[in-house]
């Protein structure tokens, strides 16, 4: 992921305007595949999330073209996807990059009708905090604003890495967690 700790305060706010611009086109797109899929009802409701986040591990683990180009804002081009031959290529594909996108952004889309107290911010925090430039989602009180691509990208890495199969329904006690306490996950 793309970190900007020690970005100009022009390139962190230019990066933060581009991300939640991002957000309804990476929506748009998840719904385009999707809607022939009687299964998800994008209604903006926890619920919704069970069926995708199961289903967005059967499409990671698939790894099928999907017919787009682009590669999310979040992501750190330093990095290359897997597959463009250079020494640095990650584990990732462009396809499961925008597929972890277009999931992230339907969270974000439950988080914020579930919170519609919920705001976004360009996180600053001490000198060497990776998470200096980000945008976060703050929530309630909370007194650390909610990374709100932890769930998808931690639960991708860790299928991959770890082997670790998730649970059913992770996808929806994932944002059950994220709505209903104060406190962020780190």
């Amino acid at each position: 992921m793309r970190l900007l700790t020690y970005d100009s305060a022009e390139s962190i706010s230019e990066y933060h305007d581009t991300f939640l611009n991002e957000l309804q086109r990476a929506q748009d797109r998840l719904y385009s595949r999707l809607e022939h899929t009687p299964e998800f009802q994008p209604d903006k409701t926890v619920e919704s999330l069970r069926f995708l986040g199961d289903w967005f591990i059967d499409r990671l683990k698939a790894n099928e073209p999907d017919g787009d180009m682009y590669l999310p804002v979040w992501w750190d081009m330093a990095f290359p996807p897997a597959g463009t031959g250079t020494p640095k290529d990650a584990r990732w594909t462009p396809q499961q990059l925008r597929l972890i996108d277009q999931v992230h952004a339907y969270y974000v889309d439950v988080l914020q009708a579930q919170r519609p107290d919920a705001f976004w911010i360009s996180f600053k925090g001490e000198h060497r905090d990776s998470r200096n430039g980000s945008t976060l989602l703050v929530v309630g009180n909370a007194e650390m604003p909610v990374i709100t691509l932890n769930p998808i990208f931690g639960t991708a890495v860790r299928l991959y890495r770890l082997g670790e199969q998730p649970v059913p329904g992770w996808l929806a006690s994932e944002a059950s967690q994220d709505i209903t306490s104060d406190a962020a996950r780190l």
